[in-house]
């Protein structure tokens, strides 16, 4: 593809809480854009997983490393990862994913 040509796997990543309340906006993390298979499992896994433990720990206020087990971060069954179209105008997330895959279990 050349540049400025848009594949169609363009998307954005957006941290929410699964109880719909509102993350603060001086907490709420920025969206991450990825280009994502979203046919191929084992690639959304991976990417979500890249970035979702990061963006809850910003909208949760607290630090993680990477040696961070999951069961330390007892807080991070409050949020999900949506995936949203970057082009049209969406008005639902493509998918909502709570990958960790990369941290330990």
């Amino acid at each position: 593809m050349g540049k400025g040509q848009y594949d169609g796997n363009e998307y954005e990543l957006h941290v929410t809480r699964r109880d719909s309340r509102k993350i603060p906006a001086s907490d709420r993390p920025h969206p991450v854009v990825e280009h994502i298979d979203l046919k191929d499992s084992e690639e959304v896994r991976e990417v979500v997983g890249r970035h979702f433990v990061r963006m809850a720990a910003h909208a949760e206020d607290v630090t993680v490393k990477p040696h961070h087990h999951i069961h330390q971060l007892p807080w991070l069954n409050e949020y999900q990862c949506e995936i949203w179209r970057t082009w049209g105008n969406p008005s639902e997330p493509e998918m909502v994913s709570f990958s960790t895959k990369g941290w330990y279990d």
